[in-house]
Protein backbone atom coordinates (compact mmCIF):
# COMPACT_ATOMS: atom_id res chain seq x y z
CA UNK A 1 0.00 0.00 0.00
CA UNK A 2 0.93 3.26 -1.16
CA UNK A 3 -0.45 5.87 1.35
CA UNK A 4 1.67 7.03 3.48
CA UNK A 5 0.20 11.10 3.80
CA UNK A 6 0.65 13.33 6.93
CA UNK A 7 -1.53 10.00 9.26
CA UNK A 8 -1.91 8.07 7.04
CA UNK A 9 -0.07 4.77 7.65
CA UNK A 10 3.84 4.71 8.12
CA UNK A 11 5.45 1.51 7.14
CA UNK A 12 8.52 1.98 7.15
CA UNK A 13 8.19 2.62 10.74
CA UNK A 14 5.88 -0.21 11.32
CA UNK A 15 7.78 -3.39 11.55
CA UNK A 16 5.06 -5.04 13.42
CA UNK A 17 6.13 -8.45 15.73
CA UNK A 18 8.84 -10.97 13.68
CA UNK A 19 7.67 -14.02 12.73
CA UNK A 20 5.70 -16.51 14.96
CA UNK A 21 4.73 -13.87 17.13
CA UNK A 22 2.52 -11.88 14.88
CA UNK A 23 0.30 -15.02 13.44
CA UNK A 24 0.27 -16.00 17.49
CA UNK A 25 -1.64 -12.94 18.23
CA UNK A 26 -4.24 -13.07 15.56
CA UNK A 27 -4.71 -17.14 16.60
CA UNK A 28 -5.73 -15.33 20.36
CA UNK A 29 -7.20 -12.94 19.07
CA UNK A 30 -9.70 -14.83 16.52
CA UNK A 31 -10.43 -17.42 19.30
CA UNK A 32 -11.75 -15.13 21.18
CA UNK A 33 -13.57 -13.60 18.62
CA UNK A 34 -14.69 -16.98 17.36
CA UNK A 35 -16.63 -17.45 21.40
CA UNK A 36 -17.98 -13.96 21.30
CA UNK A 37 -19.76 -14.66 18.01
CA UNK A 38 -21.17 -17.91 18.77
CA UNK A 39 -22.12 -16.18 22.49
CA UNK A 40 -24.10 -13.63 20.39
CA UNK A 41 -25.17 -15.89 17.10
CA UNK A 42 -26.28 -18.54 18.52
CA UNK A 43 -30.00 -17.42 19.53
CA UNK A 44 -30.22 -17.09 15.64
CA UNK A 45 -30.21 -20.81 15.14
CA UNK A 46 -33.07 -20.76 18.62
CA UNK A 47 -35.54 -18.60 17.21
CA UNK A 48 -38.62 -21.01 17.09
CA UNK A 49 -37.91 -22.75 20.38
CA UNK A 50 -37.05 -19.51 22.37
CA UNK A 51 -40.53 -18.16 20.27
CA UNK A 52 -42.47 -21.15 21.70
CA UNK A 53 -41.65 -21.70 25.06
CA UNK A 54 -41.59 -17.28 25.73
CA UNK A 55 -44.63 -16.61 23.37
CA UNK A 56 -42.56 -14.01 21.67
CA UNK A 57 -43.44 -12.64 17.95
CA UNK A 58 -41.23 -12.41 14.97
CA UNK A 59 -40.74 -8.73 15.94
CA UNK A 60 -39.77 -9.14 19.68
CA UNK A 61 -37.40 -11.56 18.40
CA UNK A 62 -36.22 -9.02 15.95
CA UNK A 63 -35.10 -6.69 19.24
CA UNK A 64 -33.40 -10.09 20.78
CA UNK A 65 -31.15 -10.53 17.69
CA UNK A 66 -30.48 -7.05 16.81
CA UNK A 67 -30.87 -3.69 19.29
CA UNK A 68 -30.94 -5.31 22.63
CA UNK A 69 -27.21 -6.62 21.59
CA UNK A 70 -26.08 -3.56 20.15
CA UNK A 71 -27.59 -0.61 22.01
CA UNK A 72 -25.11 -0.87 24.92
CA UNK A 73 -22.61 -2.30 22.41
CA UNK A 74 -22.81 1.02 20.86
CA UNK A 75 -22.79 3.22 23.68
CA UNK A 76 -20.16 0.99 25.44
CA UNK A 77 -17.79 1.72 22.24
CA UNK A 78 -16.19 5.28 22.38
CA UNK A 79 -14.94 4.22 26.42
CA UNK A 80 -14.00 0.92 25.04
CA UNK A 81 -11.85 2.53 22.00
CA UNK A 82 -10.86 5.39 24.48
CA UNK A 83 -9.36 2.89 27.32
CA UNK A 84 -7.65 0.79 23.91
CA UNK A 85 -5.25 4.05 23.07
CA UNK A 86 -4.39 4.10 27.35
CA UNK A 87 -4.23 0.81 28.79
CA UNK A 88 -3.38 -2.82 27.80
CA UNK A 89 -5.56 -3.86 25.05
CA UNK A 90 -4.95 -7.48 26.53
CA UNK A 91 -5.68 -6.82 30.07
CA UNK A 92 -8.93 -5.25 28.57
CA UNK A 93 -10.17 -7.62 26.15
CA UNK A 94 -9.42 -10.65 29.13
CA UNK A 95 -11.88 -8.79 31.56
CA UNK A 96 -14.68 -7.93 29.32
CA UNK A 97 -14.44 -11.55 27.77
CA UNK A 98 -15.17 -12.81 31.48
CA UNK A 99 -17.81 -10.05 31.81
CA UNK A 100 -19.49 -11.36 28.58
CA UNK A 101 -19.70 -15.11 29.13
CA UNK A 102 -21.25 -14.09 32.34
CA UNK A 103 -24.06 -12.20 30.74
CA UNK A 104 -24.63 -15.02 28.57
CA UNK A 105 -25.11 -17.08 31.52
CA UNK A 106 -27.73 -14.56 32.32
CA UNK A 107 -29.53 -14.89 28.73
CA UNK A 108 -29.12 -18.77 29.61
CA UNK A 109 -31.05 -18.12 32.35
CA UNK A 110 -33.62 -16.07 31.33
CA UNK A 111 -37.50 -16.98 31.30
CA UNK A 112 -38.77 -14.24 29.84
CA UNK A 113 -38.51 -11.33 27.01
CA UNK A 114 -37.44 -8.80 29.28
CA UNK A 115 -35.00 -10.83 31.16
CA UNK A 116 -33.27 -12.06 27.97
CA UNK A 117 -33.34 -8.62 26.75
CA UNK A 118 -31.45 -7.39 29.73
CA UNK A 119 -28.75 -10.56 29.16
CA UNK A 120 -28.20 -9.72 25.64
CA UNK A 121 -27.58 -5.83 26.52
CA UNK A 122 -25.09 -7.00 29.26
CA UNK A 123 -23.22 -9.35 26.42
CA UNK A 124 -23.35 -6.40 23.76
CA UNK A 125 -21.62 -4.14 26.86
CA UNK A 126 -18.80 -6.52 27.32
CA UNK A 127 -18.37 -7.34 23.44
CA UNK A 128 -17.83 -3.80 23.13
CA UNK A 129 -14.32 -3.64 24.13
CA UNK A 130 -12.66 -6.09 21.37
CA UNK A 131 -13.00 -4.01 18.31
CA UNK A 132 -10.68 -0.98 19.17
CA UNK A 133 -8.63 -3.47 21.66
CA UNK A 134 -8.27 -5.99 18.63
CA UNK A 135 -7.45 -3.22 15.80
CA UNK A 136 -5.12 -1.78 17.70
CA UNK A 137 -3.44 -4.90 18.98
CA UNK A 138 -3.23 -5.49 14.84
CA UNK A 139 -2.48 -2.07 14.36
CA UNK A 140 1.09 -2.40 16.11
CA UNK A 141 1.32 -5.89 16.03
CA UNK A 142 1.13 -6.94 12.35
CA UNK A 143 3.54 -5.95 9.57
CA UNK A 144 2.02 -3.90 6.99
CA UNK A 145 2.05 -5.97 4.32
CA UNK A 146 0.29 -9.24 6.11
CA UNK A 147 -2.92 -6.75 7.25
CA UNK A 148 -5.45 -7.95 4.67
CA UNK A 149 -4.65 -11.47 5.23
CA UNK A 150 -4.71 -10.99 9.20
CA UNK A 151 -8.09 -9.68 8.64
CA UNK A 152 -8.99 -12.05 6.65
CA UNK A 153 -8.04 -14.91 9.63
CA UNK A 154 -9.35 -12.73 12.35
CA UNK A 155 -12.74 -12.36 10.44
CA UNK A 156 -12.90 -16.10 10.48
CA UNK A 157 -14.39 -15.61 13.84
CA UNK A 158 -17.92 -14.66 12.64
CA UNK A 159 -18.60 -17.66 10.26
CA UNK A 160 -16.60 -20.03 12.64
CA UNK A 161 -18.49 -19.16 15.32
CA UNK A 162 -21.84 -19.14 13.61
CA UNK A 163 -20.57 -22.67 12.18
CA UNK A 164 -19.49 -24.35 15.84
CA UNK A 165 -22.82 -22.56 17.33
CA UNK A 166 -25.03 -24.02 14.59
CA UNK A 167 -23.29 -27.53 14.92
CA UNK A 168 -22.78 -27.31 18.31
CA UNK A 169 -26.48 -26.00 19.23
CA UNK A 170 -27.64 -28.86 16.85
CA UNK A 171 -25.96 -31.42 18.96
CA UNK A 172 -27.29 -30.02 22.30
CA UNK A 173 -30.81 -30.03 21.15
CA UNK A 174 -30.58 -33.11 20.08
CA UNK A 175 -28.91 -34.58 23.02
CA UNK A 176 -31.64 -32.85 25.04
CA UNK A 177 -34.37 -34.32 23.00
CA UNK A 178 -33.01 -37.72 24.02
CA UNK A 179 -33.00 -37.21 27.65
CA UNK A 180 -29.46 -37.27 28.17
CA UNK A 181 -29.13 -34.06 30.17
CA UNK A 182 -32.31 -35.37 32.65
CA UNK A 183 -31.23 -35.34 36.04
CA UNK A 184 -28.39 -33.61 35.62
CA UNK A 185 -27.77 -30.69 38.49
CA UNK A 186 -28.89 -27.94 37.39
CA UNK A 187 -28.59 -28.54 33.27
CA UNK A 188 -31.64 -30.83 34.18
CA UNK A 189 -34.29 -27.77 34.64
CA UNK A 190 -33.20 -26.03 31.88
CA UNK A 191 -35.08 -25.87 28.13
CA UNK A 192 -32.63 -27.47 25.78
CA UNK A 193 -31.83 -23.40 24.06
CA UNK A 194 -31.28 -22.69 27.40
CA UNK A 195 -28.25 -25.14 27.80
CA UNK A 196 -27.01 -24.53 23.98
CA UNK A 197 -26.82 -20.77 25.18
CA UNK A 198 -25.12 -21.45 28.66
CA UNK A 199 -22.43 -23.64 27.42
CA UNK A 200 -20.11 -21.07 24.84
CA UNK A 201 -20.19 -18.67 28.02
CA UNK A 202 -18.78 -21.26 30.06
CA UNK A 203 -15.76 -21.83 27.81
CA UNK A 204 -15.59 -18.36 27.33
CA UNK A 205 -14.63 -17.75 31.44
CA UNK A 206 -11.38 -19.61 30.90
CA UNK A 207 -10.37 -18.76 27.05
CA UNK A 208 -9.41 -15.69 28.56
CA UNK A 209 -6.03 -17.05 29.32
CA UNK A 210 -5.34 -17.07 25.50
CA UNK A 211 -4.77 -13.14 25.98
CA UNK A 212 -1.48 -13.60 28.00
CA UNK A 213 0.23 -16.19 25.18
CA UNK A 214 1.70 -13.28 23.68
CA UNK A 215 3.33 -9.82 24.71
CA UNK A 216 1.44 -6.47 24.03
CA UNK A 217 2.82 -5.08 21.02
CA UNK A 218 4.59 -1.40 21.17
CA UNK A 219 2.38 1.43 19.85
CA UNK A 220 4.22 2.94 16.64
CA UNK A 221 4.10 6.52 16.24
CA UNK A 222 5.99 8.10 13.28
CA UNK A 223 6.96 11.10 15.97
CA UNK A 224 6.87 10.86 19.81
CA UNK A 225 3.34 12.51 21.28
CA UNK A 226 2.83 13.63 24.62
CA UNK A 227 -0.66 12.33 26.47
CA UNK A 228 -3.35 9.75 25.11
CA UNK A 229 -5.19 10.85 21.48
CA UNK A 230 -8.37 12.79 21.69
CA UNK A 231 -11.84 12.69 20.24
CA UNK A 232 -11.23 16.20 18.88
CA UNK A 233 -7.76 14.76 17.52
CA UNK A 234 -9.52 11.95 15.44
CA UNK A 235 -12.54 14.53 14.66
CA UNK A 236 -10.09 16.68 12.87
CA UNK A 237 -8.39 13.36 10.95
CA UNK A 238 -11.58 12.08 9.92
CA UNK A 239 -12.86 15.71 8.64
CA UNK A 240 -9.52 15.97 7.08
CA UNK A 241 -10.39 12.54 5.04
CA UNK A 242 -14.17 12.45 5.66
CA UNK A 243 -14.78 11.17 2.13
CA UNK A 244 -12.55 7.95 2.61
CA UNK A 245 -14.12 7.31 5.88
CA UNK A 246 -17.94 8.09 4.91
CA UNK A 247 -17.03 5.63 2.25
CA UNK A 248 -15.88 2.71 4.70
CA UNK A 249 -17.91 3.34 7.01
CA UNK A 250 -20.65 3.43 5.14
CA UNK A 251 -19.53 -0.03 3.01
CA UNK A 252 -19.39 -1.49 6.48
CA UNK A 253 -22.94 -0.07 7.77
CA UNK A 254 -25.03 -1.24 4.78
CA UNK A 255 -23.51 -4.18 4.72
CA UNK A 256 -24.38 -5.21 8.43
CA UNK A 257 -27.50 -4.25 7.55
CA UNK A 258 -28.02 -7.67 5.65
CA UNK A 259 -25.94 -9.36 8.02
CA UNK A 260 -29.99 -9.42 9.13
CA UNK A 261 -30.43 -11.71 6.61
CA UNK A 262 -28.08 -14.29 8.63
CA UNK A 263 -29.89 -13.68 12.15
CA UNK A 264 -32.95 -14.80 10.25
CA UNK A 265 -31.58 -17.32 7.73
CA UNK A 266 -32.18 -20.30 10.20
CA UNK A 267 -35.89 -19.73 10.62
CA UNK A 268 -36.59 -18.93 7.51
CA UNK A 269 -35.17 -22.15 6.32
CA UNK A 270 -37.22 -23.74 8.96
CA UNK A 271 -40.31 -21.91 7.63
CA UNK A 272 -39.26 -22.40 3.95
CA UNK A 273 -38.78 -25.97 4.18
CA UNK A 274 -39.80 -27.27 7.22
CA UNK A 275 -37.03 -28.11 9.22
CA UNK A 276 -36.27 -28.53 12.67
CA UNK A 277 -33.61 -26.28 13.97
CA UNK A 278 -31.69 -29.16 15.15
CA UNK A 279 -32.03 -30.71 11.13
CA UNK A 280 -30.90 -26.78 10.05
CA UNK A 281 -27.79 -26.60 12.68
CA UNK A 282 -26.35 -29.59 11.69
CA UNK A 283 -25.78 -29.18 7.65
CA UNK A 284 -25.41 -25.51 8.31
CA UNK A 285 -22.88 -25.53 10.89
CA UNK A 286 -20.02 -27.92 8.86
CA UNK A 287 -20.99 -25.37 5.46
CA UNK A 288 -19.92 -22.53 7.52
CA UNK A 289 -17.05 -24.26 9.29
CA UNK A 290 -15.62 -25.74 5.70
CA UNK A 291 -15.95 -22.23 3.73
CA UNK A 292 -15.18 -19.59 6.02
CA UNK A 293 -11.52 -20.51 6.57
CA UNK A 294 -10.64 -21.15 3.56
CA UNK A 295 -12.66 -18.37 1.94
CA UNK A 296 -11.42 -15.23 4.52
CA UNK A 297 -7.58 -16.43 4.10
CA UNK A 298 -8.13 -16.49 0.36
CA UNK A 299 -9.81 -13.25 -0.04
CA UNK A 300 -7.27 -11.60 2.59
CA UNK A 301 -3.89 -13.49 0.65
CA UNK A 302 -5.22 -11.68 -2.92
CA UNK A 303 -6.29 -8.24 -1.37
CA UNK A 304 -2.50 -8.61 0.16
CA UNK A 305 -0.93 -9.78 -3.07
CA UNK A 306 -3.09 -7.16 -5.46
CA UNK A 307 -2.27 -4.33 -3.26
CA UNK A 308 0.98 -4.31 -4.02
CA UNK A 309 -0.09 -2.68 -7.32
CA UNK A 310 -2.72 -1.01 -6.42
CA UNK A 311 -3.88 0.71 -3.22
CA UNK A 312 -7.84 0.15 -3.97
CA UNK A 313 -7.39 -4.09 -4.43
CA UNK A 314 -9.41 -4.07 -1.63
CA UNK A 315 -12.49 -2.73 -2.63
CA UNK A 316 -12.48 -4.15 -5.98
CA UNK A 317 -11.97 -7.49 -4.13
CA UNK A 318 -14.77 -7.27 -2.15
CA UNK A 319 -16.83 -5.71 -4.24
CA UNK A 320 -16.29 -8.93 -6.48
CA UNK A 321 -17.00 -11.34 -4.22
CA UNK A 322 -20.37 -9.44 -2.77
CA UNK A 323 -21.56 -9.36 -6.61
CA UNK A 324 -20.91 -13.36 -6.82
CA UNK A 325 -22.59 -13.53 -3.33
CA UNK A 326 -26.12 -12.09 -3.51
CA UNK A 327 -27.62 -14.37 -6.36
CA UNK A 328 -27.16 -18.27 -4.60
CA UNK A 329 -28.07 -15.96 -1.28
CA UNK A 330 -31.23 -15.13 -2.56
CA UNK A 331 -31.71 -19.07 -4.30
CA UNK A 332 -31.40 -20.12 -0.67
CA UNK A 333 -34.83 -19.54 -0.28
CA UNK A 334 -35.75 -19.48 -4.07
CA UNK A 335 -34.76 -23.24 -4.61
CA UNK A 336 -36.78 -26.15 -5.98
CA UNK A 337 -35.36 -28.86 -3.67
CA UNK A 338 -33.45 -29.34 0.15
CA UNK A 339 -30.49 -30.87 -1.86
CA UNK A 340 -30.25 -27.42 -4.32
CA UNK A 341 -30.96 -24.86 -0.95
CA UNK A 342 -28.00 -26.47 0.84
CA UNK A 343 -25.60 -26.49 -1.88
CA UNK A 344 -26.71 -22.48 -2.57
CA UNK A 345 -26.10 -22.13 1.02
CA UNK A 346 -22.62 -23.20 0.39
CA UNK A 347 -22.07 -20.54 -2.82
CA UNK A 348 -23.53 -18.16 -1.04
CA UNK A 349 -21.10 -18.20 2.30
CA UNK A 350 -17.84 -19.12 -0.36
CA UNK A 351 -18.06 -15.03 -1.34
CA UNK A 352 -19.23 -14.20 2.11
CA UNK A 353 -17.12 -11.54 4.14
CA UNK A 354 -14.98 -9.27 1.88
CA UNK A 355 -16.70 -6.10 2.75
CA UNK A 356 -15.73 -7.00 6.27
CA UNK A 357 -11.90 -7.75 5.45
CA UNK A 358 -11.65 -4.81 3.07
CA UNK A 359 -13.08 -1.91 5.02
CA UNK A 360 -10.97 -3.30 8.50
CA UNK A 361 -7.77 -3.42 6.43
CA UNK A 362 -8.87 0.04 4.66
CA UNK A 363 -9.67 2.11 7.76
CA UNK A 364 -5.45 0.48 9.20
CA UNK A 365 -4.19 1.95 6.39
CA UNK A 366 -5.53 5.60 6.65
CA UNK A 367 -5.84 5.89 10.32
CA UNK A 368 -2.70 6.55 12.57
CA UNK A 369 -1.81 4.35 15.45
CA UNK A 370 -2.92 6.84 18.42
CA UNK A 371 -6.02 7.16 16.56
CA UNK A 372 -6.59 3.48 16.05
CA UNK A 373 -8.66 2.91 19.02
CA UNK A 374 -11.23 5.43 18.79
CA UNK A 375 -11.38 5.09 14.71
CA UNK A 376 -12.19 1.40 15.34
CA UNK A 377 -15.13 2.35 18.09
CA UNK A 378 -16.98 4.38 15.42
CA UNK A 379 -16.51 1.27 12.51
CA UNK A 380 -18.31 -0.46 15.65
CA UNK A 381 -20.73 1.85 15.77
CA UNK A 382 -21.31 1.80 11.93
CA UNK A 383 -21.27 -2.21 12.09
CA UNK A 384 -23.21 -2.65 14.68
CA UNK A 385 -25.99 0.25 13.88
CA UNK A 386 -26.26 -2.17 10.88
CA UNK A 387 -27.09 -4.99 12.76
CA UNK A 388 -29.10 -3.50 15.30
CA UNK A 389 -31.69 -2.38 12.43
CA UNK A 390 -31.65 -5.03 10.06
CA UNK A 391 -33.31 -8.27 11.71
CA UNK A 392 -35.67 -5.59 12.47
CA UNK A 393 -36.52 -4.11 9.12
CA UNK A 394 -36.89 -7.95 7.93
CA UNK A 395 -39.31 -8.37 10.56
CA UNK A 396 -41.06 -5.36 10.15
CA UNK A 397 -41.06 -5.58 6.32
CA UNK A 398 -42.77 -9.05 6.56
CA UNK A 399 -45.54 -7.99 9.09
CA UNK A 400 -46.44 -4.75 6.95
CA UNK A 401 -46.38 -6.03 3.36
CA UNK A 402 -46.11 -9.32 3.44
CA UNK A 403 -49.09 -12.35 4.72
CA UNK A 404 -48.80 -15.64 5.73
CA UNK A 405 -45.91 -18.10 7.32
CA UNK A 406 -43.42 -17.21 4.42
CA UNK A 407 -44.02 -13.22 5.60
CA UNK A 408 -40.56 -13.07 6.48
CA UNK A 409 -38.49 -15.26 4.12
CA UNK A 410 -40.60 -12.66 1.51
CA UNK A 411 -39.53 -9.47 2.90
CA UNK A 412 -35.99 -10.99 3.09
CA UNK A 413 -35.91 -11.90 -0.45
CA UNK A 414 -37.41 -7.90 -1.21
CA UNK A 415 -34.91 -6.38 1.09
CA UNK A 416 -31.26 -8.22 1.01
CA UNK A 417 -30.58 -7.21 -2.99
CA UNK A 418 -30.92 -3.48 -2.68
CA UNK A 419 -29.33 -3.37 0.28
CA UNK A 420 -26.44 -5.18 -0.65
CA UNK A 421 -25.97 -3.04 -4.00
CA UNK A 422 -25.92 -0.37 -1.89
CA UNK A 423 -22.78 -1.62 -0.20
CA UNK A 424 -21.23 -2.23 -3.42
CA UNK A 425 -22.06 1.30 -4.57
CA UNK A 426 -19.61 2.55 -1.36
CA UNK A 427 -17.11 0.08 -2.03
CA UNK A 428 -16.85 1.14 -5.64
CA UNK A 429 -16.20 5.02 -4.80
CA UNK A 430 -14.14 3.77 -1.55
CA UNK A 431 -11.61 1.85 -4.04
CA UNK A 432 -11.60 5.18 -6.69
CA UNK A 433 -11.04 7.48 -3.30
CA UNK A 434 -8.02 4.72 -2.33
CA UNK A 435 -6.86 4.99 -6.14
CA UNK A 436 -7.10 8.93 -5.73
CA UNK A 437 -5.40 9.63 -2.80
CA UNK A 438 -2.40 7.68 -3.98
CA UNK A 439 -2.30 9.61 -7.22
CA UNK A 440 -2.05 12.76 -5.65
CA UNK A 441 0.32 11.60 -2.97
CA UNK A 442 2.67 10.37 -5.31
CA UNK A 443 2.74 13.20 -7.32
CA UNK A 444 3.40 14.80 -3.97
CA UNK A 445 6.61 12.92 -3.68
CA UNK A 446 7.92 13.54 -7.11
CA UNK A 447 7.06 16.84 -7.24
Amino acid sequence: MSLRSGAMVQEAAEAGFEGQTQWRMIVALTMIFSISSIDRNIISLLVEPIRHDLGLTDVQMSLLLGFSFVFLFTVCAFPAGYLADRMSRRLLIAIASIFWSIMGLVCALATGFWQLFLGRLGLGAGEAALPPSAFALMRDGIRPEHRARAFGIYYMSPILGRGLGNWGGALILSLAAAGTFAGVPLLGRLHPWQIAIATPALIGIPLAALLFTFREPKRQERTPQRGAATFGELFRHIGANRRVYLLIYGAMFLAQIGNGWNQWLPAAIGRTWHLTPGEIGRVLGPIALVTGPVVLFSLGYIMDRLGKKSPDAVMRVAFIGTALHILPTLFILLAPSIPVMWGSVFFSLLFDGGVLIATSAALSFVTPTRLMGKATAFYAVATNTGSAIGPTIFALVGKYFFTGPLALPSAMLACYPVIMIASMVALWFGGRELLRRAAVEAEAANG
